[in-house]
């Protein structure tokens, strides 16, 4: 059967550290989500063991090695792990109680 494409649905581009719909672009040019818009991708490796450039064209987001020349960003994200560097710890957040007859609280 022949699924009739409607507007606005004929691509989706997805976030690659979350896999949720992407709506904007990262510091690098790479399409992610909301919450990972201050992401920094892991330095990727090519088969050859030269790391990947990131590049931008027409057909979208691809990767350049000297040694193997243009690579498919799918191809890449299957040899390398994604890993969001740029991610820090938090500290954990302690609760605090106040009772009402506690003499900080007023």
């Amino acid at each position: 059967m022949y699924a009739q494409k409607k507007y606005g649905e004929s691509k989706f581009s997805r976030c690659l550290f979350c896999s949720n719909n992407s709506t904007t672009k990262s510091k690098e040019g790479i399409f992610v989500c909301s919450r990972h818009s201050n992401a920094v991708m892991s330095q990727m490796k090519c088969i050859c063991g030269n790391e990947l450039e990131l590049k931008s064209g027409k057909y979208g987001n691809y990767f350049y090695c000297i040694r193997c020349g243009n690579i498919n960003l799918k191809k890449a994200l299957e040899i390398n792990d994604v890993k969001d560097e740029g991610k820090k710890e938090q500290p954990k957040k302690t609760e605090i109680f106040i009772r009402s007859d506690d003499p900080r609280f007023f």
